[in-house]
């Protein structure tokens, strides 16, 4: 049986020297078995984004062994939220 992939987009600025494959790890590490993948899709400096930032933009794969509920689904995004805002001073965009 195969179970809907739900995809999510999250956007985050954070300081430009930080390495986007770092964030990108730390999100995979921090979703948890519901989190199947995460994948760099943006990177962006300039206007409107501040000087010494970026915006990264990354989609969420999203899979498990059943129908996830949107309660689910947004309780691992605000951990991931709150894990980037934690561990690198990211910004929701």
């Amino acid at each position: 049986r195969n179970l809907p992939l739900i995809i999510r987009d999250l956007a985050l600025l954070v300081k430009a020297d930080l390495p986007a494959e770092e964030l990108r790890k730390g999100l995979a590490n921090c979703g948890g078995e519901l989190l199947h993948k995460v994948v760099i899709f943006d990177q962006y400096q300039g206007s409107p984004v501040a000087p010494g930032y970026k915006s990264l933009a990354f989609k969420l794969y999203l899979q498990a062994e059943r129908n996830l509920t949107s309660q689910e689904i947004n309780q691992l995004n605000e951990r991931l939220i709150n894990f980037a805002q934690t561990k690198f001073a990211a910004q929701l965009r």
